[in-house]
């Protein structure tokens, strides 16, 4: 039985999650802004300190610093998840890339670890139940991939998931190596 509609009027809903309360879905909406509703009325609120129990939005103040410092279109990134424990964000982007941030990461431009397979768009990504391990669906190349996440270990080694290098890191560059 539908229990409320949640209309944003013309523009579609691209991603959702729900409040860690239940009572609320955090969505993005086609002119890429969030929007808050209760799900007992329908009605758009505009309380901002609702916490969502998981985080598949990819506009949010939280999470600015996934898109480059001067991107003009944030359609590019196309899904992300955080895992909200160890404060990890991977996102998958229309170049095919995977990336892994902290979270949050506010600053444009923020530094992450980049990881690549797909040959075209990653329409999405997910954390695993155990957050153990990411899955990245690729559109073109119909690929699902599964990325294992490292935790604890040395930042040094190219498959940590330790976010200290500049947004163009890989364990399969695609460039050769600057003297």
């Amino acid at each position: 039985a539908v229990v409320s509609t949640q209309s944003t009027g013309t523009e579609f809903i691209s991603h959702l999650d729900w409040s860690t309360d239940g009572d609320h879905l955090l969505t993005n909406a086609g002119t890429n802004q969030t929007k808050v509703f209760c799900v007992s009325t329908g009605k758009e609120v505009a309380n901002t300190e609702i916490q969502p129990a998981s985080h598949t939005r990819v506009i949010d103040p939280t999470i600015q610093g996934i898109y480059p410092k001067f991107m003009k279109d944030v359609n590019d990134v196309n899904a992300i998840d955080v895992d909200l424990v160890s404060k990890l964000a991977v996102t998958g982007d229309d170049y095919g890339n995977v990336k892994v941030f902290q979270y949050p990461c506010t600053a444009p431009g923020s530094k992450a670890k980049r990881y690549i397979g797909h040959s075209a768009h990653v329409t999405n990504v997910r954390f695993n139940h155990s957050k153990k391990m990411v899955v990245s669906v690729g559109g073109a190349d119909h690929a699902i991939f599964q990325w294992k996440v490292y935790q604890g270990m040395d930042p040094g080694k190219s498959h940590s998931h330790t976010v200290d290098s500049c947004d163009e890191d890989s364990d399969m560059s695609d460039a050769a190596e600057l003297d």
